[in-house]
């Protein structure tokens, strides 16, 4: 398998997308705005194909063999595999397009987002999800996307601005706007409170500490395992 450059950019869109806060149907009208066609050539992206984009194995460079087979040769009847036949599952086996890393990050992104509607919640991943309420009507504001040129300065609207029973007229919030008032919040906050800023101070070294911890043990256990290797080679 080779890599096409254009659909490949397409699929690494997805996955930042995803990762800024975007659920499946909100990524939708997005391609649709760009004029990317769907797999099948039709102009609807659906949300089954998005999550199933987000969910191959094929993009992080691995593959599972044998998951379909032709049960009649005659008829060329291919059925799914659910046990009749072994399945082989191939490591790294071609290019990828996808960070493994970051490929594995999405897929547990995808299994709590999928736990958080089975409760009832909203599901989408960003810092404002479920912290900005509508006014008018009492729905969250979620992230839209109005043309491609607003890639870079996306705006939160009420999910009741496109319910065509509704149509809240409640304005759109542009998330540069949203980043500005939280600073200025922030900043009225803790000078307040300065034993805010005290353990926000303390949260930060700390993290940054462990950080270092775990680097330091990487690195040790990276000279480790080469002077092991050396003394394989002296040994052979």
């Amino acid at each position: 398998m080779k890599v096409n450059p254009e659909e490949a950019d397409v699929v690494r869109q997805f996955y930042r997308l995803y990762l800024e806060g975007f659920s499946s149907s909100a990524i939708s009208p997005i391609l649709e705005e760009q004029g990317i066609p769907a797999p099948a050539g039709g102009e609807r992206w659906s949300d089954s194909t998005i999550l199933s984009i987000l969910g191959n194995i094929k993009y992080k460079g691995d593959a599972l063999l044998q998951q379909n087979y032709t049960s009649d040769f005659i008829t060329k009847t291919v059925k799914k595999n659910t046990g009749e036949l072994n399945q082989y599952y191939i490591t790294a086996g071609h290019e990828a397009i996808i960070d493994r890393q970051l490929f594995d990050y999405v897929q547990e992104e995808l299994r709590r987002r999928a736990e958080k509607q089975e409760e009832g919640g909203c599901s989408y991943l960003h810092f404002y999800s479920e912290k900005i309420v509508c006014g008018i009507c009492g729905k969250t504001y979620r992230p839209r996307m109005w043309h491609p040129n607003t890639a870079n300065d996306p705006v939160w609207a009420c999910a009741n601005r496109n319910v065509k029973s509704i149509r809240c007229q409640n304005p759109h919030l542009y998330e540069k706007g949203l980043n500005e008032l939280l600073r200025m919040a922030m900043q009225i906050v803790l000078k307040q409170r300065p034993e805010i800023a005290a353990a926000m101070e303390e949260a930060v070294s700390g993290a940054v500490a462990d950080e270092e911890r775990r680097a330091k043990a990487d690195n040790s256990g990276l000279r480790a395992t080469e002077r092991l290797d050396e003394t394989a080679k002296v040994d052979r």
